[in-house]
């Protein structure tokens, strides 16, 4: 494949799509094999830069890192420039860094760089609402009947507890994005059952920041908050692909359950917080140990 077609492809996505530059690589594979159906992991290793070999296939498994010194190779061979490249080189760091300043650093990047890169004021301040764990919290505060909307009262009630300002800015941001309305019945600010509604390009890196946020709560509530006020528990299971996509619609059930049940509730007196995780503790193993 000529080099000019291959970054004509290439250029139909975007890595900053993607909070996995391993996601993205794949996704670029498959978008060339798409259009060339001989074309293999060797041939994109070699436009890449990386060599007659399946290097990016093992990248793409997680089987080989991508240093950031290939990385920059790949990104001009990708034709990756600007706010791209500089993306693309930040995930690399955001996914190896073992240091937590310099990953937490890599993050701020990401972020910073893909508020850059989105047009609609809205979407940049929906990256915002998702980026701290509060503002979610504060604008289902507001859906219990005894709450009110003063910023001290605010601050004093979550968990962990937050300064005033925050709470002022945290306020200014859902009155911004129309989350949240004056009803002069309850003469205070509430919740304007409005939808939240973001671009693919906005939900994918501000849904991985929000879980992120929700795992580090969910960890700190071990020892934070009192056993009778919370219910945390786990379980460590074998199981076949077939059992597990069972588990994933188990999952989406029961959170569908919740929120029906919460959906007309008049009695609100407390937020909280449910988490769902299911993930890998090995590899997927389908040969016979013995050959």
């Amino acid at each position: 494949m000529k080099k000019a077609d291959f970054k004509k492809i290439v250029k139909e996505t975007s890595p900053l799509e993607y909070m996995d530059y391993k996601e993205y690589l794949a996704h670029v594979y498959q978008l060339v094999k798409s259009k060339a159906a001989s074309y293999s992991y060797i041939h994109f290793s070699r436009d890449v830069g990386l060599g007659d070999c399946n290097a990016t296939l093992l990248i793409i498994q997680g089987k080989r890192p991508l240093t950031l010194k290939a990385g920059e190779k790949v990104a001009a061979l990708l034709g990756l420039s600007g706010v791209q490249k500089k993306f693309f080189l930040a995930l690399i760091t955001y996914s190896h860094s073992k240091d937590p300043v310099k990953r937490a650093h890599a993050e701020r990047q990401l972020l910073l760089l893909k508020s850059k890169e989105l047009h609609h004021a809205g979407d940049k301040k929906f990256l915002t609402f998702f980026s701290q764990w509060y503002h979610a919290a504060i604008l289902e505060l507001l859906s219990i009947p005894r709450a009110k909307d003063d910023p001290k009262w605010i601050s004093q009630q979550l968990m962990p507890k937050l300064t005033e300002a925050k709470v002022r800015a945290s306020l200014q941001l859902l009155k911004e994005l129309k989350l949240i309305r004056f009803s002069k019945q309850k003469g205070r600010l509430v919740p304007s059952k409005k939808d939240i509604d973001t671009g693919p390009e906005v939900f994918g890196m501000a849904i991985t920041k929000h879980h992120e946020q929700m795992l580090d709560l969910a960890r700190s509530a071990v020892h934070r908050v009192d056993p009778y006020e919370r219910n945390i528990s786990s379980l460590t299971v074998a199981a076949s692909e077939e059992e597990i996509e069972e588990i994933k619609k188990d999952i989406e059930a029961l959170q569908d359950k919740i929120l029906r049940k919460l959906s007309d509730s008049k009695g609100s007196q407390k937020v909280m917080q449910v988490n769902f995780q299911l993930f890998p503790l090995s590899n997927t193993i389908t040969k016979d140990p013995r050959g």
